[in-house]
């Protein structure tokens, strides 16, 4: 072999070496990538103009949540061991609903179970119990 195509094959050999590493510390990076937080989510939520989330108050004490302006959004965090009575009474006051006890006796009538997580509600759902319903419920 003369010079120049072992030059040639130590330059392909290189490179190919370079970009296999550079492909590897992509897909590295792709893969640790960390969960996202509960704070990120409700941060993100904040920037992006939806409203503010609240925890669950005592059940003393009515729950409070923004009514949304009409480009926002209604953000709720349900976790156990919230009961549909708590959120009903947080869809209330943030205006997707007129009426906590048409939605619970709705609820009742479906026999559907409260999942828990992240919910967020576009004003085209506000009023619509079913669809409401079939957001929050277990599948």
């Amino acid at each position: 072999m003369d010079r120049h195509a072992v030059r040639g094959l130590a330059l392909a050999a290189g490179l190919g070496i370079g970009v296999g590493l550079m492909i590897g510390s992509a897909f590295v990076a792709m893969a640790s990538g960390s969960e996202i937080t509960e704070a990120e989510i409700i941060a993100r939520a904040r920037t992006l103009g939806m409203v503010s989330v609240t925890e669950l108050p005592p059940r003393s004490e009515a729950p409070k949540v923004d009514p949304p302006a009409p480009e926002q959004r209604l953000v709720l965090v349900i976790r156990a061991p919230m009961t549909f009575e708590d959120v009903a009474a947080m869809l209330k006051e943030g205006g997707a609903i007129p009426d906590t006890a048409a939605f619970l006796t709705r609820v009742k009538e479906r026999g559907a179970r409260l999942n828990t997580g992240v919910f967020t509600f576009t004003q085209a759902e506000f009023g619509k119990v079913d669809a409401l319903i079939d957001k929050l419920a277990l599948r």
